[in-house]
């Protein structure tokens, strides 16, 4: 049985074990020395819109954003998801600050032959 809050399994002996990263972990966190970043885990998403303000209404554009459920995830096709990401990536600059220390991007393929990208928010 894991727990998840203490990292450790019973084994079939009963005895209590811990994973090395989690006993390595338990040991910096007592001594203060803890990586403290958290991960927040999101997807890219391209969402079409249509301005409905006063101003510019029926204009229509494009947006990036990153939404947590996988299932908001755009798929894109091979030769066009390098384009989104590096785009996204030019204007980390202006998501980077405050508890936010960075992002990494991750291509996933689909059985359909195009990807999702996770994006992992580094925080702190």
């Amino acid at each position: 049985m894991v727990t998840a809050a203490q990292g450790r399994a019973k084994g079939a002996d009963g005895v209590w074990t811990m994973p090395v990263e989690a006993a390595i972990e338990s040991v910096l966190r007592c001594s203060g020395m803890a990586n403290t970043t958290a991960k927040n885990v999101l997807y890219l998403t391209v969402l079409p819109m249509v301005n409905v303000g006063s101003t510019n209404f029926g204009l229509v554009d494009q947006v990036l954003t990153l939404m947590p459920d996988k299932n908001f995830a755009t798929p894109f096709f091979p030769d066009e998801v390098s384009l989104y990401v590096q785009t996204f990536k030019n204007r980390l600059k202006y998501f980077i600050g405050g508890h936010v220390i960075g992002y990494e991007f991750y291509e996933e393929p689909r059985p359909d032959g195009r990807l999702i990208v996770r994006v992992i928010q580094n925080v702190e």
